[in-house]
């Protein structure tokens, strides 16, 4: 009596049915609700309100997270002048985490539109009709370029400008340039002698500290030089002043 026993499939074959197994295994995982994006977390923006980021996103309500294109969706985050950079990333199962860092303001433009806002990579971030109070005008144009645009900026005046703290920045009237020399003009009077625009760090602090100083004093200023920002001088109104100690370099 011959007793048959069962076949067994080549290896090959075993290979491809685990394959298919496997293949079907990850598709129904991948393409269950498990997956559904319920939530769009925007993570560091300060300027741009959430819902333009989530709008610009083009995620949809129920796209599955393991499927969603990273890099494609930080590309159109991208497209916002205020965007400098964006990363998308999974946070599984359900939520999808859009982290940005924003364009910093430097100053504005005078141009026959309005003010142009520009960033410290020159490019326009908003339009306004009223001068902005907390940023420096840094020059004129000729044409109003449009939101996301960058027209043509003296490119020390700019510098010396964006390195500026948001309050040392709230000081400064306006930033032009004579010659090689970068000169700052004080909402309160008097002017900034910064010279090049080079070690803008250290000048920028001697003069938050000049500056904090002849506040407490309550000294008018009519210069206060940074060229050499580990000992910088002033020029008061009215009276002869004792200078603060130099800022350490």
């Amino acid at each position: 009596m011959t007793i048959d026993r069962p076949r067994r499939g080549t290896p090959a074959a075993m290979a491809v049915i685990a394959l298919v197994v496997l293949g079907l295994s990850g598709w129904v995982v991948l393409n269950s609700a498990f997956f559904e994006i319920r939530d769009v977390r925007v993570e560091g923006t300060r300027n741009v309100p959430v819902e333009e980021i989530r709008e610009l996103a083009e995620i949809g309500d129920g796209e599955n997270l393991v499927m969603l294109p990273l890099e494609e969706v930080a590309r159109r985050v991208e497209t916002h002048a205020w965007i400098l950079d964006a990363r998308v990333e999974r946070d599984l199962p359900s939520t999808a985490v859009i982290t940005i860092i924003e364009r910093r303001p430097g100053g504005w433009l005078q141009d026959p539109g309005g003010i142009a806002v520009i960033a410290a990579d020159g490019t326009v971030l908003e339009r306004l009709q009223a001068r902005p109070t907390n940023l420096p005008e840094i020059g004129e144009l000729t044409t109003s370029p449009s939101v996301g645009e960058r027209p043509e900026v003296t490119a020390e005046i700019l510098r010396v400008a964006a390195s500026m703290g948001g309050p040392l920045r709230r000081q400064i009237a306006s930033v032009r340039l004579e010659g090689e020399d970068v000169i700052a003009d004080l909402r309160d009077g008097g002017m900034v002698l910064y010279g090049p625009a080079t070690e803008l760090v250290a000048k920028n602090r001697a003069l938050a500290e000049m500056l904090r100083w002849t506040r407490t004093e309550v000294i008018g200023v009519r210069t206060i030089d940074v060229r050499v920002p580990t000992a910088p001088s002033l020029e008061p109104i009215g009276r002869h002043a004792n200078l603060p100690p130099s800022p350490s370099p």
